[in-house]
């Protein structure tokens, strides 16, 4: 990700039913992708956990132009209102080891993971996982990891990372790998954990985004 660039997580919760209809209207959006790799950048949909959600990350080259596609967005086809029950997007930024967004073939099964901490404890992550990071990804690879920017007064921040399996065994083999060597997650040197809450969800690449 270069200088200026910004990403933005969106979720359309749709009916039951209802997640072809929404599928279809993101893909028929205006300006999926720029020139410049801008625009939709990934899109799943949910497999476990939150079910009947589209999930689709957009890249935009600086607050401008994420302006000017919203706007542009809104004219093209959106999911119908009896269809799309709810939306959320969040703004993120990638940690330093997070690999650029670009069309990868990276496996069909994608495991999303969210942590909040006290922003205060981001730059002890980066620190433990930075050494790691790269041996971590010889077991499966990294889609990416994430932080939401700094909320002023709420002294918390959203780690967003995702991994890439072939399917659910691999996905279990390579989580209880990780586990037996000790290096994964890394440990927090005898201190107490600093994650206040933690969730995550199942989701599958759709096969009109570049990266899937």
């Amino acid at each position: 990700m270069s200088a200026g660039e910004l990403l933005e997580l969106c979720t359309w919760q749709t009916r039951v039913g209802g997640l072809d209809a929404a599928m279809r209207a993101l893909q028929a959006a205006p300006r999926l992708q720029g020139d410049n790799g801008d625009g939709l950048a990934a899109a799943w949909t949910a497999d476990a956990g939150p079910l009947n959600r589209l999930i689709h990350l957009w890249r935009y080259r600086g607050a401008t132009q994420r302006t000017q596609l919203h706007a542009t967005a809104s004219q093209g086809p959106v999911p119908p209102t009896d269809v799309c029950i709810g939306y959320s997007s969040e703004l993120l930024e990638p940690l330093p080891f997070s690999p650029s967004l670009r069309p990868r073939d990276l496996g069909s099964f994608h495991e999303f993971r969210i942590y909040t901490y006290p922003t205060s404890a981001i730059p002890d992550l980066v620190e433990r996982w930075s050494p790691v990071i790269e041996w971590r990804q010889t077991l499966s690879p990294l889609v990416g990891a994430w932080v939401t920017p700094v909320a002023s007064g709420s002294g918390l921040t959203r780690l967003v990372h995702c991994w890439a399996y072939r399917d659910a065994n691999e996905w279990q083999a390579v989580r209880a790998l990780a586990r037996r060597s000790g290096r994964w997650p890394p440990p927090a040197a005898g201190r107490p954990t600093s994650v206040l809450e933690q969730s995550s969800y199942v989701a599958l690449p759709v096969s009109f985004a570049p990266e899937s």
